[in-house]
């Protein structure tokens, strides 16, 4: 059974997340930070239609939209979260065999907890762990926890914006304070990392990996020779249930379906040809004025937002980029399509 967090890990977690806001304590076992309020997203949201560039993380905002990206997930309208998670059940017991010890968990997007609980279910049948999840949406943070409810280990939740609020760093100094004997082993899972400012990621990460610690993470690929669009990515990203959960955040700000339309562009990065680029659009069919969080922005008639992107990278370009960041490959794993890849790393 879980134990309610000891005096002193608290004191040793207020000492290191000094700016750490709202605190709960789920099921009477599970501590959550909590470091977006509402009134930072609206900010966030209101800056992102000033500048025409909306932030991922304000999709999954609220529980209703958690659980349509969670429906989305286990939709046939959407292959690729399926196909990874099916991916990362045939190696788990690879991983089980390279990464030796007991293990810190930290997952930076827990999303629905499965990929963890598949993860953890089989690591623990030969060590201990503890788990450290991170996600944007408190939302799919409680969601994931009552996923996770049967798992006998030790979890702490943190919401919040991984590149803005640098937590990384703090929470890998935290887990490391808590279980001084075991390494941390990071996930970044579902090709999160086309979503994030991949220099930004990968910096906070140098600065916070330990000689041992390993980071798992998902890409979506293709090989060099592949045509456009191989993954099918133009009709996965344009479901109604993507398109669903586009305007459920827009019409906060009042734009609406009648107001114009959500298009999925897809082509090849525009300096880095092995690397293709996922575009989401909202374009409006005529001039709007929007009113939100006391401010007015007009928008012209054919003007866009960019709504979300992503990244489909080849396997040359993925080992290039790890390495240029100082990382050493320790083992990938590819499936049996090629559109899906999982590299085991560690810092040089």
């Amino acid at each position: 059974m879980e134990n309610v967090l000891t005096k002193l890990e608290h004191e040793i977690t207020a000492d290191i997340l000094l700016n750490r806001p709202e605190n709960e304590i789920v099921d009477n076992t599970v501590l959550v930070h909590n470091y977006l309020n509402s009134k930072d997203l609206n900010r966030q949201f209101l800056c992102g239609l000033e500048n025409r560039r909306l932030d991922v993380k304000l999709f999954y905002q609220g529980e209703q939209q958690a659980q349509n990206w969670i429906n989305l997930c286990h939709s046939e309208e959407y292959c690729h979260y399926r196909n990874f998670l099916k991916f990362l059940k045939s190696i788990v017991l690879q991983l089980d065999e390279i990464i030796q010890g007991d293990i810190n968990l930290i997952s930076l997007g827990i999303g629905d907890g499965e990929k963890e609980k598949v993860i953890l279910e089989q690591f623990l049948l030969n060590r201990q762990a503890g788990l450290f999840m991170v996600d944007a949406s408190v939302d799919l943070i409680r969601s994931s926890l009552k996923n996770l409810a049967q798992l006998g280990v030790a979890k702490e939740a943190f919401v919040a914006d991984i590149v803005q609020h640098n937590v990384i760093k703090d929470i890998g100094c935290y887990a490391k304070k808590s279980n001084r004997d075991r390494i941390n082993l990071y996930t970044f899972m579902g090709s999160t990392i086309g979503n994030v400012s991949q220099s930004a990621i990968f910096n906070i990460l140098r600065e916070t990996m330990k000689p041992g610690d390993y980071i798992l993470i998902e890409f979506h690929v293709r090989s060099s020779d592949e045509n456009y669009d191989s993954l099918g990515m133009v009709k996965e990203y344009g479901g109604d249930i993507n398109r669903g959960i586009y305007f459920t955040l827009l019409e906060k700000s009042g734009i609406t379906e009648d107001d114009g339309d959500v298009s999925v562009e897809y082509m090849r990065h525009h300096t880095l040809p092995f690397i293709d680029v996922i575009e989401i659009y909202f374009s409006f069919y005529k001039s709007k004025i929007v009113r939100f969080f006391g401010e007015e922005l007009y928008f012209a008639g054919g003007e866009k937002i960019l709504m979300e992107s992503s990244c489909v990278y080849t396997i040359e370009s993925v080992i290039h980029l790890l390495e240029s960041y100082g990382m050493k490959v320790v083992k990938t794993f590819q499936d049996n399509s090629n559109h899906y890849l999982t590299t085991l790393c560690q810092m040089n």
